[in-house]
């Protein structure tokens, strides 16, 4: 291949003084030096496939003299441009480097590129791959660079290249051949590529945003399948306006805000967007992120708690107006005219994929009707048995179609779960009416938008997404944190799985063995008639301003916590308080939790006339007017001022690091009080002179107390303010003081005591000096008037006062009956208040409708423990202190100090002497529903047996056995039958849940029973409602799976596509042995010790609506 050589006559342009900050960093990361390589400029190697290539050109630019001037900051560049593909390209050289060149020492060189003729805020891109070369009269001595680079319109600089090409000792060399007669000559080859191609993003530098509009998401671990789904559900752009549109508040534990956060950062971020605020708000730990999950269940999790999120606000109904099909199930008899059906919803469609070639043929198979005659005729009712058509037919397509190919199947013949590899192709645009009961007037035309693709098998593998952002866009690969450009033929045929020739896996042309691993697993179809709907353009009004501030602030804050982490090391951080923040603290300590301390941020360097002066700009003082005192912990587990180490004199010209061992030094935040001079004054209060001490300065020795005035009248605690004392001076001293400050006549009477610690104060002799009375600097003395001290008063003493502070305590009391909409009461108690005093205090402030008090007898105290549930406080003799009930109260700071409380319809005296017993009815339809009992102790089963039958609450089958039995029901297994001789006392509750229900009539008297467990793909990830069933003798699986289906209470559809297993019932962790329909249950059963019959299938979807709250393996727990 030739090129256009151009070679220039020397031109200088010697720019001195220029700042040369304007160019770009080095961008040798990912180059390669070719000094010792033979190759000429043009024949060297590029990445690029020859279709990615435009146009390639060779230019080269000789310099005379490019040492000649010693400014260190001259450069030099091509006057006359070499023009192509539309540009102006040249040479610019820092003969001795630009500003990032450590001490000059390399030579720097840069491509330069300008458009011509662009019009102002014109786009315009370049992709280039370019070398440049230094030539030497030795072709292997010449120095050659690569590296690459997209030129466009919105960069600030217009030129790439290396901050140090070569060294300077190096290219002055005679030996090297640089120089001849004093010239040199720098040789150019450019490479102009199509757009972005596939190599480009393998590249060091590769952006995803400039390449493709779009950004990714960082995988935490395993959340590759999180980050496909969140993609797809993000272009879904009439949901991303809805989350938009939700009510959030600022706490990470929000869902909402975590989602909203996520797709906002990915709607105006240039990087890749983290999760792990949208994780944690799942309440998942870091463990959860790295478990695989399938790609569906997630979706289905997220969808339904956004559902349910969007629930009485502007967004309600989003999830089901964009999802929600309808599909009838029915069995229509042939030969009479009576057809049995159901309809009910969906949100997406689980399709074959094995031995199928098509999505057409998955719909064909998923719709055919299947006749039952001979022995498995329908019994219709009214017409006997009859031969009958059996299927399912949509009545409703939605909007958007999910649909899920089933790549992982159970191998009966392996007895392993199996991913399917078979080619299973998929169109771009498919018609669905034939699948259609009433297609109607507007035809079930979709396009696909999005295609989620797994690599790898069933132990292991990785999660992509193919999705088409605009409705006339094109289709890219989100692979976690990097998007490329890709062709349709890539994002769909590319994905169809291998193709089969005499049952072999037949090898792509390059025998890419990996290729068979990777296929379509989900598809995202939008209806053409609803695209615009759907895909409608996302603006920033279309988000709240208040929630758009709070999340812009959030990265403000994120940005400069970044920050301030590099520079963390260059500073110190120091929390200071002055009197006016003790002042506000009324209760033990001289500060709080809830205390407001200043923050200043010092640099290490600093001395302490440059810490003075930042303080005087911070509290508008001057430095004459502070001096500060460290804070240190004593072994008494206060925290209280000890020296002055900040604001003496002598120390201006020190570095404050000189000063003290600071734990600032040990990235810990340092707390200082800082003295400033008493409200009226300018100058700091001196020492309050000993009587055998002439002067007022401040001796080593000298010790700084702090005063507190109580008023047992108005029972307040007030701090008054802090002083200076020589050691030696009697503590009398400070009388003078305390009456001064708190405005006490002379005359009257003190009592004074030191605050030690609480639960410790100590009444003092003030003819002590503070030396006898071992006081030292931080020291507490709180005083009071004697004559206020009288029996009238709550707490006549400093010693009451702060007993009372030390059993207080603020309880905030919900009512556990949410229906009721009662507010929360906020009460302050002590901590050693009995049950029933709690009681009659709040029972005075709960109204009934007619104007009386509640009874306090009728409440029931409830800890909470966890979200949903509470554990009862029990009552016992009523001497139970306020501590006790709250000592196992959880630790979770949303339920920190609350108390639940109940209505009974009971004196809480006679509920705690019977038996409380929650059993859970469940009717024909599987419903289950909780009935609450109060037994008299010695009641057995047999006694809950009989009232139930008679309880208007349950309703038993027509035509029923009318017989009860109660379950115990653990982990979704049936562990036993109760004996109608139990009593009902030991009856598990903790963890286990007893259920009632009516025995079928075919199981009145049968022996044997068969326990029906549901589970998915593992023998231990059980869920939904286990039952029984009666064995019926010779009888096979075929037959057993019409029994199974009946009583499971699934749809003929929906069963078809669950597998039947047994699971050994003491083996947790034991393989699940797959049944065929010829099989015969009872000699299956007999080859088994503890036998269970399972039935493999996922967790009901977000449509239907179950109690139970361990379906599924992707839980979401806010």
């Amino acid at each position: 291949m030739t090129f256009p050589q151009v070679t220039q006559q020397v031109e200088m342009d010697v720019e001195v003084g220029q700042d040369s900050d304007e160019y770009l960093p080095d961008a040798s990361d990912g180059t390669s030096s070719a000094k010792d390589d033979p190759l000429s400029i043009a024949d060297r190697p590029t990445l690029l496939l020859p279709e990615d290539i435009v146009e390639e050109h060779c230019f080269t630019f000789e310099v005379d003299g490019l040492f000649d001037n010693p400014d260190p900051n001259c450069k030099i560049k091509s006057r006359v441009p070499e023009v192509f593909s539309g540009c102006e390209w040249r040479f610019l050289i820092f003969p001795r480097g630009n500003n990032n060149n450590y001490e000059h020492q390399s030579i720097s060189v840069f491509l330069e590129c300008a458009y011509i003729d662009a019009n102002e805020g014109a786009e315009w891109k370049k992709s280039v791959f370019f070398t440049l070369a230094l030539l030497s009269v030795y072709p292997e001595k010449s120095h050659m660079k690569d590296s690459h680079h997209v030129f466009q319109s919105r960069d600030k600089e217009s030129d790439w290249g290396f901050s140090s090409f070569t060294t300077i000792s190096e290219v002055q060399d005679a030996n090297n051949g640089f120089s001849v007669n004093n010239k040199y000559t720098f040789e150019a080859r450019v490479v102009i590529a199509k757009g972005i191609s596939s190599i480009w993003s393998t590249l060091p530098g590769y952006d995803s945003k400039m390449a493709t509009g779009c950004v990714g998401l960082k995988n935490q671990g395993a959340t590759c399948y999180m980050n496909s789904m969140l993609q797809a559900l993000f272009f879904t752009n009439k949901l991303r306006k809805a989350v938009y549109s939700l009510p959030s508040n600022e706490t990470d534990t929000s869902v909402s805000l975590a989602l909203q956060r996520v797709f906002f950062d990915l709607q105006t971020l240039d990087e890749p967007v983290g999760t792990t605020q949208l994780t944690r708000s799942f309440g998942w730990n870091t463990a959860d992120a790295f478990m695989q999950h399938d790609v569906q269940e997630f979706n289905r999790v997220l969808c339904d708690n956004m559902e349910s999120k969007m629930k009485g606000t502007d967004a309600e109904g989003t999830i089901a107006s964009l999802f929600e099909g309808r599909m009838k199930s029915y069995v229509k008899c042939i030969n009479v005219d009576y057809e049995s059906s159901r309809s009910e919803s969906f949100y997406d469609i689980q399709l074959v994929v094995k031995d199928k070639q098509s999505l057409y043929d998955s719909f064909d198979e998923y719709v055919v009707e299947e006749t039952l005659d001979g022995d498995n005729k329908y019994l219709a009712e009214g017409h006997g048995l009859q031969d009958a058509k059996k299927g399912c037919i949509f009545e409703k397509l939605p909007p958007v179609l999910h649909l899920q190919l089933r790549r992982f199947e159970y191998d009966i013949d392996a007895d392993a779960m199996v991913k399917i590899n078979d080619r299973h192709e998929f169109d771009e645009r498919i018609n669905l009416d034939k699948y259609l009961h009433n297609p109607g007037s507007e035809p079930a035309d979709y396009t696909l938008y999005s295609v989620l693709v797994h690599s790898g098998d069933i132990h292991s593998g990785h999660y992509v997404a193919y999705i088409k952002p605009k409705i006339d866009g094109s289709w890219c690969k989100f692979d976690d944190d990097k998007v490329t450009n890709v062709s349709t033929e890539e994002a769909l045929d590319g994905n169809f799985g291998v193709d089969k020739v005499n049952g072999q896996i037949r090898m792509g042309s390059k025998g890419d063995k990996t290729k068979k691993f990777t296929n379509a697993y989900m598809l995202v179809y939008i209806r053409d008639s609803c695209v615009n709907e759907v895909m409608v353009p996302v603006e920033d009004d279309d988000m709240r301003n208040t929630l758009r501030e709070q999340l812009l602030n959030e990265r403000q804050k994120d940005h400069r916590k970044i920050v301030d982490a590099a520079e963390a090391h260059k500073y110190m951080m120091f929390q200071i308080i002055q009197d006016k923040e003790i002042a506000e603290n009324h209760g033990f300590h001289l500060f709080s939790s809830d205390t407001a301390w200043t923050e200043m941020k010092v640099h290490k360097l600093s001395t302490v006339d440059d810490f003075l002066a930042q303080a005087g700009e911070v509290f508008g003082l001057e430095p004459h007017q502070m001096r500060f005192w460290k804070f240190v912990h004593r072994q008494n587990g206060t925290m209280r001022p000890h020296a002055e180490v900040l604001g003496l004199e002598g120390q201006g010209h020190r570095r404050i690091t000189e000063l003290e061992n600071w734990n600032a030094l040990k990235g810990s935040n340092e707390k200082l009080y800082m003295e400033t001079p008493r409200e009226g004054e300018t100058a700091l209060p001196q020492v309050f002179i000993h009587e055998k001490r002439d002067d007022r300065t401040r001796h080593n020795d000298d010790v700084m107390i702090y005063l507190k005035d109580y008023d047992a009248v108005k029972g307040q605690l007030t701090y008054i303010g802090s002083c200076v004392f020589p050691k030696d001076e009697l503590m009398a001293a400070a009388e003078p003081v305390m009456r001064q400050w708190a405005g006490i006549p002379d005359g009257v009477p003190l009592v004074v005591y030191e605050e030690i610690k609480p639960l410790r104060i100590d009444m003092v002799n003030t003819e002590r000096t503070f030396r006898q009375g071992e006081l030292a600097s931080g020291d507490i003395l709180t005083f009071q008037v004697q004559t206020r001290a009288d029996k009238h008063c709550k707490w006549p003493t400093v010693k009451d006062y702060y007993e009372y502070l030390a059993h207080r305590i603020t309880i905030t009391f919900n009512c556990i009956d949410e229906s009721r909409n009662e507010p929360s009461i906020e009460l302050e108690l002590r901590t050693d208040m009995k049950h029933d005093e709690v009681a009659q205090m709040l029972g005075s402030l709960l109204p009934l409708d007619d104007g009386d008090q509640v009874d306090p007898a009728t409440l029931r105290f409830h800890l909470p423990d966890g979200e949903k549930s509470s554990r009862p406080v029990f009552r016992g003799n009523g001497e139970i202190m306020l501590e006790t009930m709250i000592d196992s109260m959880t630790i979770d700071p949303a339920n920190a100090n609350t108390l639940l409380y109940e209505y009974l319809d009971v004196n809480i005296v006679e509920l705690e002497s019977k038996v409380p017993l929650s059993i859970w009815w469940r009717s024909a339809s599987g419903e289950e529903t909780e009935q609450r009992l109060l037994l008299e102790h010695g009641t057995t089963v047999s006694n809950v047996l009989e009232d139930q039958r008679h309880n208007p609450m349950i309703k038993l089958a027509p035509g029923g056995s009318g017989k009860l039995r109660l379950l115990e029901i653990y982990d979704h297994r049936i562990l036993r039958v109760y004996q109608e001789n139990e009593a009902c006392e030991k009856i598990r509750q903790d963890d286990r849940r007893a259920r009632l229900e009516e025995v079928p009539l075919d199981q009145l008297n049968a022996d044997n029973f068969l326990n029906v467990v549901h589970f998915h793909r593992e023998a231990k990830k059980l869920h939904g409602s286990p039952f029984l069933l009666a064995v019926h003798e010779r009888e096979i699986v075929k037959d057993l799976k019409k029994r199974l289906q009946a009583a499971s209470t699934a749809t003929p559809c929906e069963f078809e596509k669950w597998k039947v297993a047994i699971l050994d019932a003491e083996g947790y962790n034991s393989k699940p042995k797959y049944l065929k329909d010829e099989d015969s249950v009872q000699e299956l059963l007999s080859n088994e010790l503890y036998p269970r019959i399972g039935l493999d299938h996922p967790g009901r979807p977000s449509n239907y609506r179950s109690n139970d709250a361990q379906a599924g393996a992707v839980v979401i727990r806010n």
